[in-house]
């Protein structure tokens, strides 16, 4: 995908932080999971490309004397898009991109 920074751009998506928790009791030591992920919600927008990042999905686990560590299992490529000055800019799928603004 050919998008440079500072093109105007169309979007129809955006990604958004989720999470949800698992515990696996059937071991000595109970772990807890919070599987940390990425949804795409509808978000219908004009704006600058100010960015590229890497995104991660994977879970955080609470590892008994340990403590936390996260273990990322997927890595999303992502443009972040400006759409106004007093709004912070978003975190848009490539796939969620239309391209030049009308």
């Amino acid at each position: 995908m050919d998008k440079t920074l500072g093109e105007k751009i169309h979007i129809e998506s955006k990604l958004v932080r989720r999470q949800t928790q698992k515990v696996n009791a059937h071991s000595l030591y109970p772990t807890k999971y919070v599987y940390k992920y990425w949804a795409e919600v509808p978000f219908e927008r004009d704006g600058i490309i100010v960015g590229i990042r890497t995104l991660q999905n994977g879970k955080r686990v609470l590892d008994g004397e340990y403590g936390y560590y996260f273990a990322a299992e997927e890595y999303i490529k992502v443009l972040l898009v400006a759409y106004s000055l007093r709004e912070k800019p978003v975190h848009v799928p490539f796939n969620g991109t239309i391209g030049a603004s009308h």
